[in-house]
């Protein structure tokens, strides 16, 4: 899912399936402070509870997804996709 290279990925990608991510940051919950991060989360349609949300996430030093649950107040990205 990560752009193919190093050139933004420390661990390299090859955009297998086309999505082409690139390492974003977020807002943080707690100040409302822009978080440049070492990935990408973005939310997806599922929520935990009233408060969390589920989300993917990439990081740079994996090559894998993973999913976990966070405050919804953290600002994350969402990627429509076709």
């Amino acid at each position: 899912m990560k752009e193919v290279g190093t050139v933004h990925w420390f661990s390299g990608g090859t955009n297998d399936y086309g999505f082409t991510a690139l390492p974003i940051g977020g807002r943080l919950e707690t100040t409302g402070a822009f978080s440049s991060g070492l990935g990408s989360s973005w939310w997806t349609f599922t929520s935990k509870n009233a408060t969390q949300g589920y989300t993917k996430a990439l990081l740079n030093f994996n090559a894998n997804t993973m999913g976990l649950y966070i405050d919804k107040r953290q600002g994350l990205p969402v990627r429509c996709v076709k």
